[in-house]
């Protein structure tokens, strides 16, 4: 009798252990929207250019990422979705309607400090010039 209760726990324990480890946690969740920590306004540092002084701007708003780079016509990406890929690091899915059509872009962030991050948009740094990839917070 005592036999045969050990083997049928340790049966019933083998077949929990062997199904909980089969189980597939997804850690990389999307979430709609813009992360909390980057919703309001961010600018580079001020540059010349051949018209004059100027900085590039970004503005993230709860479902919209409006990106106006050196005075040029703004960027306005909607339709996003966010994950966390490391701990100070985000991937922003988002899509660009242009005349008509819309473009999926890919958005990464890493975030340096509580008033500082870099933009990559599509595997290259935002803006283009290297020397002005660092937002910094406007208050």
């Amino acid at each position: 009798m005592k036999l045969t209760k050990i083997l049928g726990l340790s049966v019933v324990s083998i077949i929990f252990g062997v199904g909980y480890q089969s189980l597939n946690v997804n850690a990389s969740t999307w979430h709609f929207g813009t992360p909390t920590f980057l919703r309001g306004h961010w600018q580079t540092r001020t540059i010349s250019t051949p018209i004059g002084k100027d900085k590039s701007k970004a503005s993230f708003g709860q479902h919209t990422i409006i990106f106006n780079s050196f005075g040029s016509m703004p960027d306005k990406f909607k339709q996003l979705r966010w994950h966390q890929v490391h701990k100070y690091i985000y991937s922003i899915k988002a899509k660009e309607f242009i005349d008509g059509y819309q473009k999926i872009h890919h958005l990464t962030i890493r975030r340096t400090s509580r008033h500082t991050i870099y933009i990559h948009l599509d595997g290259h740094k935002y803006p283009a010039t290297s020397s002005q990839d660092l937002f910094h917070r406007v208050n």
